[in-house]
């Protein structure tokens, strides 16, 4: 199976690091993982098998505004597609009040 975790990005810890266990477990089963981060903060190692996407753009933050989402959610559902067309997604996990609001 193929999932995607989305997640605000990996600087913090419990939320980020719950994520990148689950997908480090999912991956060492053998199934598709894609995590994506809606900005482009890693201060956490990623397991082998785990391909990472970013939303933002080279040029930095999208902010945490009313525009700023429906920016990170425009470039999240292009993002997405890419990734379904390319394998199949079975499931699609995201967490935090920020992600989540961008990723419904």
């Amino acid at each position: 199976m193929n999932f995607v975790l989305v997640v605000t990005n990996l600087a913090g810890g419990g939320a980020e690091r719950a994520m990148l266990n689950i997908a480090s477990l999912l991956a060492g089963r053998g199934h598709g993982v894609d995590l994506i981060l809606l900005e482009q903060r890693v201060e956490h190692a990623l397991a082998a098998g785990i391909n990472l996407h970013v939303v933002t753009p080279p040029s930095g933050r999208l902010g945490h505004g009313w525009l700023g989402k429906r920016i990170a959610a425009w470039r999240l559902a292009r993002l997405w597609k890419q990734i379904d067309a390319h394998r199949r997604v079975a499931l699609t996990i995201s967490t935090l009040p920020y992600c989540d609001e961008v990723v419904r």
